[in-house]
């Protein structure tokens, strides 16, 4: 009986997908006509990373950490936002995750925060009635969720001393490639080289303070120091 009802909750989920997808690409489409032939790719490559981390979500959880200093290198407009690397994983992520504690009953990590953080967020989406600017307070208030979602999944996920070892290393790995191309920044722009090889953003050159005010991959210089205190505090912890 139980497995009857599986196979049939399997597939009314897959068709809700199917018409998802199909809406989600039709709007897409619609919206961004010249970017059509890129956002076909762009899906194709999201499903087919669902499926992986559905199988494996600590998979998905490595993608991010290794990705968390890229904020703008790579990054794409789109509409009134700017999509980052890290936005599109995450998102990737809750929803394989969700999928995978579907089909796979088990408990969560027991997370000693829940409650306080609940109460913060069920202050932040009171507070949206009194903003000035509701519209902005609303997105603001989506992002803070989508964060506070990802470190459940990251308590969750993160569930052995075997794990965290791993994600200790390649937050490593990273966190040598971005020191490295800050240090190729910071080089490179005091002999002269152009922003298209340093990579740096106008204004953060040489010619403002008489020395670059390298950023690797971040938004700004501060983006980059907040990252590389987090690996600053693991490493000097152990």
């Amino acid at each position: 009986m139980w497995e009857k009802i599986d196979k049939n909750l399997k597939s009314i989920i897959f068709v809700i997908a199917v018409i998802l997808f199909s809406f989600i690409l039709s709007y897409l489409v619609f919206l961004y006509a010249e970017f059509s032939l890129l956002i076909i790719p762009v899906l194709l490559v999201g499903f087919a990373l669902i499926y992986y981390f559905t199988k494996n979500p600590f998979l998905g959880l490595l993608f991010i950490i290794f990705f968390l200093p890229f904020e703008r290198i790579p990054s794409f407009d789109v509409g009134f936002m700017t999509l980052k690397i890290n936005q599109f994983l995450g998102g990737l992520l809750i929803i394989s995750w969700m999928l995978s504690k579907l089909f796979a009953v088990k408990k969560f990590n027991h997370n000693a925060l829940v409650w306080p953080l609940v109460l913060f967020l069920l202050t932040g989406f009171l507070s949206i009635f009194n903003a000035h600017f509701q519209s902005r307070a609303l997105s603001i208030f989506v992002f803070i969720l989508f964060t506070v979602i990802l470190f459940f999944i990251t308590v969750d996920i993160v569930n052995s001393k075997e794990r965290l070892k791993i994600v200790i290393r390649v937050l490593s790995w990273t966190t040598l490639i971005v020191c490295v191309f800050a240090l190729f920044q910071f080089a490179a722009d005091t002999i002269g080289l152009s922003n298209v090889i340093t990579g740096l953003k106008k204004g953060y050159g040489k010619e403002i303070l008489g020395f670059p005010r390298v950023q690797a991959f971040s938004q700004e210089p501060l983006y980059l120091a907040n990252f590389l205190f987090i690996p600053l505090g693991i490493f000097t912890g152990l």
